[in-house]
């Protein structure tokens, strides 16, 4: 009888220490934890209206501070037409890796209905044509700029070319002198959110 409890009590003390050595290769085996550092900074953001100057059309997007290679924002505001606002923010160096920095662009606009891929598509298409002077007919302009943009619903087309209408009246009016004087600025490539790490400063 006693050959059998010696022998149980040997079994136990050997499972007990292979028990032991998986615990302990397990506990050697774990990943250590990540560092992630924030990135923390700010963006010009645009409200996007008939009467928006170049300089806003430019700038939306524009993301600076501290983590990146631009320290200072513009002088706001552009004019005195100009509804930009300036947005903090703070990610972590993974939420950057997933695209944190491209997405925070929100874009406002006075165009009922518009949403934000519409709306980047519009700014974008404004940006395309700086520097060129607005043809005498709306219909042109109007023409000109839905080149850019296809494939829209016919009540958000009906508003945009309601607003590329207004927008017409303007250059062609006040805003003409301004577009004039940033004519010869427009060789300058657009301002824009950082699309990838490369604009972060890296340490």
């Amino acid at each position: 009888m006693s050959h059998y409890v010696l022998i149980l009590a040997v079994v136990a003390v050997f499972l007990l220490i292979l028990r032991l050595k998986a615990r302990s290769k397990l506990s050697r085996r774990r990943e250590p934890a990540v560092y992630s550092r924030r990135i923390d900074g700010a963006q010009v953001n645009a409200f996007l209206h008939p009467q928006i100057s170049e300089n806003c059309l430019l700038d939306h997007g524009l993301q600076f501070g501290k983590g990146f290679r631009r320290k200072e924002g513009p002088p706001l505001p552009h004019d005195g037409s100009c509804r930009c606002r300036i947005q903090p923010f703070s990610f972590t160096s993974t939420e950057v890796f997933n695209g944190a920095l491209r997405s925070h662009a929100p874009l406002e606009s006075s165009i009922g209905g518009l949403d934000q891929r519409d709306g980047q598509r519009l700014l974008d298409a404004l940006k395309q044509i700086i520097g060129q002077p607005p043809p005498a007919q709306a219909d042109d302009y109007v023409a000109r700029v839905m080149a850019f943009l296809n494939n829209l619903d016919a009540p958000v087309k009906a508003a945009v070319e309601a607003f590329l209408r207004e927008r017409h009246a303007y250059l062609r009016g006040a805003g003409g002198a301004q577009a004039s004087r940033i004519a010869g600025s427009a060789a300058k490539p657009p301002a824009g959110p950082a699309s990838d790490e490369s604009e972060v400063v890296k340490s």
